[in-house]
């Protein structure tokens, strides 16, 4: 059966494939086969094996696609499954709003959740989660012709995310850690490494917060959940977008961005599946009652 073929509970929409590992981990089937891989010798350690799977991943044009199984438990005795469906989109916008038309257009998903790296708009606090209630554009300016900051032409100034829902697994997720952050993140095409740039941006968004009242406290930087939204809101679906701090959007960020991606890759995005954990119950219990209603 075709990967397209199948219903898949979440898919969830990553930039890189550093952000993708430790998410692949956590589907205990998948580590069994590649652990017992490794004992046979077909791979030096798990790592070989790991990129083994994400070199092998089917491929829509440049979009790669895996497809994994998370466990959960929804009451106390009953165990399940998550089908998941992994894509790895590439870094951008461009590579982001492709990605996100595929997986609208070409797979059953329920759920659409981006999760990955950002650069703090405050101060760097680490082991912290960042929730999105909001997210928009920070490079879009169409002002001239009467639009907001961020907003692109007869579409929104920004785009919200499910507030009730989202507050609940932040609630959860408190029970476990108090380092969670709610508000807006900023979409750019640029890696924001610069305090002046990033000022400037945060004059712009903050202008179209005062004409239009949102009071979202702006949280983080990133380069690819406005366009994620934008598509996610033609299709109507929903999205969950949470994202780890891996530098402060300031003249450091170069190296502490390599230093959380690319140097300590056991450890990437360990409070982000974290958080994917404890909020997957609730998930979970939501997709199966929508499921429940659209049968009628």
């Amino acid at each position: 059966m075709s990967i397209q073929d199948k219903r898949y509970h979440l898919a969830f929409l990553v930039a890189m494939e550093e952000e993708v590992r430790n998410l692949l981990r956590q589907d205990n089937a998948l580590l069994d086969e590649l652990e017992a891989r490794v004992e046979n010798k077909e791979f030096a350690d798990i790592e070989a094996a790991l990129q083994h799977v994400l070199d092998n991943a089917e491929q829509i044009g440049k979009t790669r696609f895996l497809t994994i199984k998370l466990p959960t438990t929804v009451r106390e005795d009953h165990n399940v499954e998550v089908d998941c469906l992994v894509v790895i989109m590439g870094i951008g916008k461009v590579n982001a709003a492709m990605a996100t038309t595929l997986v609208c257009s070409q797979f059953k998903v329920d759920m659409l959740i981006n999760y990955g790296f950002a650069g703090a708009i405050g101060p760097v606090k680490p082991n912290t989660i960042h929730v999105a209630d909001s997210v928009s554009y920070g490079d879009v300016d169409v002002r001239a012709f009467d639009y907001e900051f961020g907003q692109v032409p007869k579409d929104e100034v920004y785009y919200p995310m499910p507030g009730k829902f989202t507050q609940a697994l932040i609630q959860d997720y408190t029970r476990y850690s108090r380092q969670v952050g709610y508000g807006r993140v900023i979409t750019t095409d640029a890696f924001i490494n610069n305090t002046e740039v990033k000022n400037k941006i945060l004059d712009g968004v903050r202008e179209a917060q005062q004409n239009t009242g949102s009071t979202s406290e702006l949280l983080c930087f990133d380069m690819e959940s406005a366009a994620i939204a934008q598509v996610a809101k033609a299709f109507k679906k929903t999205l969950i977008v949470f994202k780890e701090i891996s530098d402060g959007a300031d003249e450091s960020a170069d190296e502490s961005f390599a230093d959380q991606a690319y140097e300590n890759q056991s450890q990437a995005l360990h409070h982000a599946i974290n958080f994917l954990f404890i909020a997957l119950p609730r998930i979970y219990i939501g997709i199966m009652k929508k499921r429940e209603q659209e049968r009628g």
